[in-house]
């Protein structure tokens, strides 16, 4: 399996303020597609106030991530698999 980081830094890809009812939808087409793609693991989205954001997903590769991400209807900068830095 590999990390797979989704980046959304643009104007037009930045994550927006969700109302609780856009939450839950995005919340509910995000597992439908992940339940269809039971080898892709959503880690978690991280989000700054600026809408600036990130999530990682466990995959098999980035195009296994592209796919649940775009089928979310989901906007993004980049998908890229990444590897942790030790140190």
């Amino acid at each position: 399996m590999a990390k797979v980081a989704v980046f959304h830094y643009t104007e037009k890809a930045r994550i927006p303020e969700l109302t609780p009812e856009q939450a839950a939808g995005f919340k509910a087409s995000m597992e439908k597609n992940l339940a269809e793609n039971p080898d892709v693991k959503l880690e978690g989205i991280f989000v700054n106030s600026d809408g600036i954001g990130f999530g990682i997903i466990d995959a098999p590769d980035a195009e296994a991530a592209r796919k649940v991400v775009e089928g979310s209807g989901a906007a993004y900068d980049l998908i890229t698999e990444v590897q942790e830095l030790k140190l």
